[in-house]
């Protein structure tokens, strides 16, 4: 980001086609949506020039946590009654696609694409493996003859945290490798080595990782272990593709929900309060530590010499920061681009954070911005605890689409979904919570809604030439920009 628009490798050429090209290009089949799609109760206030709708709401999904796109600019979401006390009976997560095929901004179709999960919390694409992570697990799916259902499931590791404070983050890097954050609670004594001395479990179990066995839909069952409020340490960690290599990157933190880098490849995660704290934002270095469970060193605020420092305390006190996403896209004004995009799921809203350089360390440039203001539907407290009245704008993840549009993904007034095992799960039962996926784009007709589907999109990479992989290093589609360079690596 030091000289703003640089997009990786000084690349930033972009090549698009409308939506509607799309249309006819894979299967669509699923549920159809109808006009119950519309809730002007649920809208946030939006900041000057943007609106917003919804994209899709409840019954189709119920608690999404994590958003991510495909190759084809299709959206997926990953949601369910997972959260927040499951035992080994409940209901399953699931990941979903949401289809926009005419281009509308509202999903006509959505569409199971795997299910049976622990409590998804971040999804992440490469090629053709969805990477979910769903803790104590973390799997990766495979949709082998493009009918658009996961047909192979392999589960890399087990023994994480459960699902309080579990693995979220999911980035594949420029550097080949995939970056997870994960949060404090106890992992497993057969949790991956790295995990255990994170928090510094010292069990010597044996398990070799990562696991490689492959499973269907039908013969594959995720890990389950009861809630352990044991608070020890949470931090980033890495692995190269397949899960190998796994090491720690960062440490020192509470529990921090999402993490992304700019076009620099700098970081920037939030982090969730330890008590009467702020929540915090800080850019995650390599060996930093950021004071978490530090063995002589305790400095929330991150002033100490002795440790890594933060960026940023949130406004609120218990803001939860949750969705972090870097803003490149033309279809926004100048103005509002090279930002971050940080989502507070208690206070319901959506906010850009624009950086400055001091020294080596990333530090906001101005106040926080609200782009998404939930407050206007506030009524009462802003506990976790379920009430009546709350905002039903509650986002937990936010990401950039394929023609510069962002999509929010939220909950609605409950603080995930009460214990009711998976056989007495009813349509009743299921119609008690909230689900919703926001798009956000900006009014001004002077903005350039460029086409994003080129033909080059339709062929195999192996068909693209060097100048059409290299245009895909700049994209804002994260897949994009993981296919076109491990593409060009492999050549």
């Amino acid at each position: 980001m030091r000289n703003g628009s640089r997009a990786f490798f000084g690349v930033m050429a972009v090549s698009f086609v409308c939506v509607t090209a799309c249309r006819g290009q894979f299967p669509t089949k699923g549920t159809a949506i109808g006009a119950e799609n519309l809730d002007l109760e649920a809208m946030p206030a939006m900041l000057d020039g943007f609106s917003v709708n919804l994209f899709v709401k409840e019954p189709h999904i119920i608690n999404p946590a994590a958003l991510c796109f495909d190759k084809h600019g299709r959206l997926y979401v990953g949601a369910g009654p997972q959260y927040r006390g499951p035992k080994a009976d409940s209901p399953k997560d699931y990941v979903k696609i949401l289809i926009d095929a005419d281009g509308d901004g509202v999903a006509e179709t959505v569409k199971t694409f795997a299910e049976g999960f622990n409590c998804i919390e971040s999804l992440a694409w490469r090629g053709d493996e969805l990477w979910i992570a769903n803790s104590p697990d973390l799997t990766v799916v495979r949709d082998t003859d493009e009918d658009g259902v996961a047909d192979e499931y392999q589960m890399i590791y087990t023994g994480l945290n459960n699902l309080r404070h579990g693995l979220h983050g999911l980035n594949w890097g420029p550097d080949g490798w995939l970056y997870m954050t994960i949060g404090n609670t106890w992992v497993e004594d057969n949790a991956p080595l790295p995990f255990r001395q994170l928090q510094r479990n010292k069990s010597t179990d044996k398990t070799v990782y990562p696991l490689t066995k492959v499973y269907t839909k039908d013969t594959y069952k995720k890990s389950f272990h009861s809630l352990k409020k044991r608070e020890t340490e949470g931090g980033m960690l890495r692995c190269r593709p397949g899960g190998h290599d796994l090491e720690i990157f960062a440490r020192g933190m509470r529990n921090p929900w999402d993490a992304c880098f700019d076009s620099s490849f700098n970081w920037l995660a939030t982090d969730n309060d330890p008590g009467p704290q702020h929540d915090r934002i800080f850019m995650p270095v390599q060996y930093g530590h950021y004071t978490y469970r530090h063995p002589w060193v305790f400095d929330w605020n991150g002033k100490s010499p002795a440790v890594a420092p933060i960026t940023k305390l949130f406004e609120h006190v218990s803001g939860s920061g949750t969705g972090v996403e870097f803003y490149t896209a033309e279809h926004f004004p100048a103005a509002y681009r090279n930002r971050y995009l940080i989502a507070d799921w208690t206070n319901a809203e959506i906010s850009f954070y624009k950086p400055k350089w001091d020294g080596a360390h990333q530090v906001p440039d101005g106040e926080m911005v609200k782009i998404a203001d939930g407050g206007r539907n506030k009524v009462g407290d802003l506990k976790y605890e379920a009430g009546k009245g709350r905002s039903l704008f509650r986002p937990t993840d936010v990401k950039v689409g394929p023609a510069g549009d962002v999509y929010i993904g939220g909950w609605g007034s409950e603080y995930g979904t009460a214990y009711v095992p998976a056989s007495k799960w009813t349509p009743e039962e299921n119609a008690k919570y909230q689900g919703r996926v926001f798009r956000v784009r900006h009014k001004n007709p002077l903005i350039s809604r460029k086409v994003w589907y080129p033909a080059k999109r339709k062929k195999p990479l192996g068909e693209w030439s060097v100048s059409e992989l290299v245009a895909d290093l700049g994209e804002y589609i994260e897949v994009w920009r993981v296919d076109a360079q491990d593409e060009l690596v492999r050549r």
